[in-house]
């Protein structure tokens, strides 16, 4: 028996604390340390984790997340797995004796076999780019890039070699790349995710975190958030959180008491009455094991068993430290804390750590920090509760505020709250007394009864009546709004995302029942798409008739193919949420309708710290009804299975794959969604360019590494789409992975049904997205291309009803934009019934090849695309003029109106020439049409050149006419005075009778109008006008005294006739052209004037009267 003296009378000479418990853990530097694996506690959670972990490996995903607060045991957890799989044999066997009879076999098998061994690579997480942590750790070049980094990890595994990597602190990674914006360390880690999912589970990747994908997610950009919302679909996330009674445990683990005295107070009736009232309180409000909890409570003697579990639950709050606040409580000694409650506490007047005083050591220690959290505005209403009952000395009114305020903050989760029962245990006093207390205190405002949670809270004060206020409001509620009810986040398909690349999900819908259920569940059935494969349909019954409705229902849909894609379940706790949802509303209708808050600031404070309480609880509540519920689905092996997280998830992967049978697999995140990034646009659009324009060469003609090309190597080529043949020449065609054959055949089913009519684009996709394709939106354009490309000799296609002969990037913009626009017709094989047309081909490849890109296939459609595109590149004029013969005018006008292959080939041509003429008849007929309209524009252009030769006065011996007409121009421009005039003389000054300027000289002398716009009557006005200003640049030329020469001058006659009132000036211009046959013919005037032996006047009256007949000639000609 042990004896007390006066130098150990003090509680901390008799109680011991572990000190293993307040060092922490650094998996690199106690990697091979046997103390912390040999005092690690293997608790029941941690051992499900790995074994979750073994069946997720299995199933081929082995990136893994652990998330929990600052503390939780994540990398001791690390550690001891590391111990497991450690090459010391001692090791291993410390680690090994942690765990429980019922996983231990199962969890060393895996991690232990003799057939493999493993290694660990561990790196600690920085707000730097997750690349450089591997290259640091691997001894890699600076310059290393991801590829490199995944070849050296590969390195280290074979068959029998596997790897564990292990990344602390993740989160510091993610807040790196969340602040910085920079996408690419976020690709990377879903690179990383990808190539260990593919090792076969000879690699395994475990990243730890303190808070959620979503918690990162939220400090990125709108632009960028998607995307780390994806990577979360590559990693298995784990909570690394332990239960209130593992943490319990731990606690008992730190304090070891010595001494018969202390131990007859663990046994005493008082301690033993403190646990059994505080086990049933927990037991009224949730499902406990009573004798367990009892012995765990047992052990966290001398605390007071309410404040091991608010101490538990301090751990989890943003306040604390978890694990390590409970360890810096228990070993520290800090005001009024454990430590100091040893140092002063003498056995002689032993007492248990009371809950009011673990509200002094919050007080004393956190009080800044609870202020800055979400729990300041309870803590502050119970200092101020405590400092007024403090004042006037009211020891058990000061006692009851603390235990309530505690309970309020902390006892969430736990079933703790502040009943009568417990309040009287805890306090010491009788029923009456309580009463009489609680009374006073309600009076005063400073505490109520919250009728859900069972419990004493804290008031914040006020005249108003909130309860009286809500039941008033309840009695008036006529129906339950179940839309208003916070919905779920959807499940997504994570197994199914994994392997296809696609995302796809079901959503969670909270169901009222009513007798319209079964029609509203045939609504959602019929609501399914390929990317939307279902719905968990919670029904929500209001009584006892409805619950067995809602049970009928369920049972036929678990019995059901009708329902297939719909998985139901009766709400659990259905009672206790219509509760609460009544309260919701009556809460929110109080704020909004209630003159008495516009006032009275605390009571509006009141009532909307109560809605957000209620709100928080109803969600709560809803979440765990999602695990708790019993479903129905005839996916289901068994009837009402109670399904978590992983298994509805695993679930509605099951019913994706069922949905989407043809889907095929893509794994490029950039593409493979319905709503493509912008820059994922832009990829998309420069791929489709590419396709359209580079087909034929290797790459598309893409060089180093732009985003396009990872497209074109994930759909395109992976799905061998773009081939190359034995000669070297690169063709896109038919897939030959069998998923997207199915895709293709659902387009040529779609075309063929058509029989010649058009399909749209829209109409395909609207078939490929739908199930059991399921083809997301980002691959549409690129699928599109690839298949008209595959199918170019049989199908034609048009933009807002007009046919294009070619397939140009033109198309691509309007499939973006506005793919109801464009579309496809399947033509016809019509082999022997029109044979002219393949001699067709061979006069068009002989007559017009060279102008062609490719040499013409031998079938209806390219034949047909070639005469179009033919015709269409002659000159715009010949579509308009009259200048033909009528058999090529009627030949212009069956091409000119072409918008069909087939019915150019096999109707409209047929009309152009005679049923009797033989094959080759028929053709020479359409290839002199074209010949002849292929000739009208050179021979136009020829008939100008010579017009404006002849009128600007060239010599016919010239050699190059067009030198002597520019040097002229220049030497004259801008000296005319006539703007008209200057215009006429700039084209001139680089004129070199090309087929281009003498358009732009056309254009320009018919009004500047542009050619596809001439008629015959422009070409008209532009000869009249070459004749007009040819005459004013020869007057130009000598005004301005330009290009002066012996025989070069300007003549002049002035004439009056008898009647006229006004002379009539003649002028006229003699030129080295002109001027040897104005000389014979003056000659030849003289001689006959010599020989009419006319005097001087006579030959004057005959050569004035000459003029006089030319005047008349040429007034006569104008007025034609």
């Amino acid at each position: 028996m042990n004896t007390i003296t006066n130098t150990d009378k003090y509680l901390e000479d008799h109680i011991e604390r572990n000190q293993y418990f307040q060092r922490s853990i650094n998996i690199h530097a106690d990697s091979n340390d046997k103390r912390p694996i040999s005092n690690f506690y293997c608790t029941a959670s941690y051992e499900q984790i790995l074994i979750n972990m073994i069946d997720n490996i299995k199933g081929g995903r082995t990136a893994f997340t652990w998330t929990g607060p600052f503390g939780s045991g994540k990398s001791s957890l690390a550690l001891f797995l590391q111990g497991l799989v450690s090459d010391d044999k001692e090791i291993v066997e410390i680690a090994s004796s942690k765990l429980s009879k019922k996983n231990k076999a199962a969890i060393v098998k895996y991690f232990n076999s003799k057939n493999q061994q493993w290694k660990t690579l561990n790196l600690t997480g920085q707000t730097i780019a997750p690349e450089q942590l591997f290259i640091d750790a691997l001894n890699l070049e600076s310059s290393a890039s991801a590829k490199d980094i995944l070849e050296a990890l590969e390195s280290y595994i074979t068959k029998e070699q596997h790897l564990i990597i292990f990344i602390d602190e993740l989160g510091k990674v993610f807040d790196g790349a969340a602040k910085s914006h920079r996408p690419d360390d976020i690709y990377f880690l879903q690179q990383l995710a990808e190539f260990v999912s593919r090792t076969n589970g000879r690699m395994i990747l475990v990243g730890m975190l303190h808070q959620s994908f979503t918690a990162y997610a939220r400090q990125a950009t709108d632009k960028t958030h998607n995307e780390w919302m994806k990577i979360q679909g590559r990693f298995d996330d784990f909570a690394i959180t332990l239960s209130v009674d593992e943490q319990i445990y731990l606690i008992g683990q730190v304090i070891n008491i010595n001494g018969e005295q202390l131990q007859r107070y663990k046994n005493s009736d008082d301690f033993t009455t403190q646990i059994q009232s505080l086990v049933t309180n927990i037991a009224n409000s949730r499902q406990t094991n009573v004798e367990s909890l009892t012995q765990l409570l047992s052990d966290v003697f001398p605390l007071h068993p309410v404040v091991a579990i608010l101490l538990c639950k301090l751990s989890q709050k943003n306040f604390g430290q978890n694990q390590r606040s409970i360890f810096s409580f228990l070993m520290s000694s800090e005001p009024n804390g454990f430590g100091h409650y040893l140092k002063n506490t003498t056995l002689d007047k032993f007492a248990l750590f009371q809950p009011h005083q673990f509200w002094d050591y919050l007080d004393s220690n956190l009080n800044n920090a609870i202020i800055a959290s979400e729990y300041s505005k309870q803590w502050l209403l119970s200092q101020t509760a405590v400092n007024r009952y403090e004042g006037i000395d009211d020891e058990f009114a000061v006692k009851l505020i603390k235990i309530i305020a505690l309970i309020s903050i902390f006892a969430d989760g736990t079933g703790v709250h502040a009943s009568p029962d417990l309040l009287m245990t805890l306090l010491g006093v009788d029923e009456e007394q309580l009463g009489e207390l609680i009374k006073s205190l309600e009076s005063a405002s400073v505490i109520f009864y919250s009728k859900f949670k069972q419990s004493y809270v804290l008031s914040e004060g006020s005249d108003f009546n909130l309860n009286d206020a809500m039941r008033e409001q309840i009695q008036d509620l006529e129906s339950l709004p179940f839309e208003k009810l916070e919905q779920f986040e959807p499940i997504v398909a994570k197994k199914h995302y994994q392997i296809t690349g696609s995302l796809r999900w079901m959503e969670v819908k909270l169901l009222p029942v009513t007798d319209a259920l079964e029609e509203v569940l045939s609504g959602l059935q019929d609501n399914i798409n390929a990317s939307l494969v279902g719905y968990f349909c919670l029904l929500i019954p209001k009584n006892d008739e409805e619950v067995l409705l809602a049970t009928e229902i369920c049972k036929k849909i678990d019995s059901s193919n009708e329902f297939s894609n719909l998985v139901v379940a009766v709400l659990d706790s259905h009672t206790t949420i219509i509760d609460m949802l009544k309260d919701k509303i009556a809460l929110s209708n109080i704020l909004k309708n209630e003159e008495r808050l516009l006032n009275d600031k605390i009571a509006r404070q009141e009532t909307e710290g109560r809605l957000v309480e209620i709100e928080d609880a109803l969600n709560r509540l809803l979440d765990k009804s999602l695990n708790a519920s019993k479903w129905y689905s005839n996916h289901l092996s068994n009837p009402e299975s109670q399904l978590n997280r992983f298994k509805l998830s695993a679930l509605a992967s099951t019913i994706a794959d069922k949905q989407v049978t043809q889907n095929f697999i893509c794994n490029n995140e950039l593409v493979n969604r319905n709503k493509p990034s912008p820059s994922a646009k832009g990829a998309i659009r420069e791929l489709l360019k590419r396709m359209i324009e580079r087909s034929e060469e290797p790459s598309l003609g893409m060089e180093k590494y732009p985003p396009e090309k990872g497209v074109y190597e994930s759909v395109i080529v992976k799905n061998g789409l773009h081939k190359v043949d034995s000669d070297g020449n690169y063709y896109f065609s038919k897939p030959d992975d069998v998923q997207l054959e199915a895709i293709w055949k659902c387009a040529d089913s779609i075309i063929t049904e058509a029989k010649g009519d058009l399909v749209t684009a829209k109409e395909i996709y609207e078939a490929w997205e739908a199930p059991p394709y399921g083809v997301k939106a980002g691959l549409h354009e690129i699928l599109y291309i690839a298949y008209i490309l595959s199918r170019h000799s049989d199908l034609a296609s048009y933009i807002n009803g007009e046919y294009k002969p070619s397939v140009q990037y033109l198309l691509a913009e309007y499939l973006i934009k506005v793919p109801a626009d464009v579309g496809v017709r399947e033509v016809s094989f019509l082999e022997g019934v029109q044979s002219w047309i393949h001699v067709l081909r061979d006069r068009l490849q002989e007559a017009f090849g060279a102008r062609l890109n490719t040499k013409i296939e031998d079938e209806p459609l390219p034949i047909a695309q070639a005469l179009v595109s033919i015709f269409f590149s002659m000159h715009p004029w010949i579509q308009r003029t009259s200048n033909l013969s009528p058999k090529t005018m009627q030949l212009r006008d069956i091409l000119k109106k072409a918008n069909d292959p087939n019915q150019l080939l096999f109707d409209d041509l047929p009309k152009f020439f005679s049923a009797a003429d033989d094959d080759d008849a028929k053709v020479a007929k359409i290839i002199d049409g074209l010949q002849e309209l292929d000739k009208v524009y050179p021979d136009l252009v020829s008939d100008i050149n010579m017009n404006l030769q002849n009128h600007l006065k060239i010599k016919e011996d010239s050699v190059n006419p067009y030198t002597e007409i520019n040097k002229r121009s220049e030497a004259l421009f801008g000296k005319s005075g006539d703007y008209l005039l200057d215009s006429f003389i700039a084209r001139l000054v680089k004129y070199d009778g090309s087929m281009n300027d003498a358009e732009s000289l056309i254009s320009l002398l018919a009004g500047n109008k542009p050619s596809k716009k001439w008629i015959d009557q422009d070409i008209t006005k532009a000869q009249q006008r070459i004749a007009t200003y040819g005459f004013q640049f020869l007057e130009a030329e000598v005004n301005a005294d330009v290009n002066a020469s012996p025989d070069r001058q300007k003549v002049g006659v002035i004439t009056k006739s008898p009647n006229a009132t006004t002379s009539l000036v003649r002028e006229a211009h003699i030129t080295s052209k002109n001027a040897e046959s104005i000389r014979q013919q003056v000659d030849q005037i003289n001689q006959a004037l010599e020989r009419s032996a006319l005097d001087m006047n006579d030959r004057i009256a005959v050569i004035a009267k000459l003029l006089e007949s030319l005047n008349e000639e040429s007034a006569e000609k104008e007025e034609s």
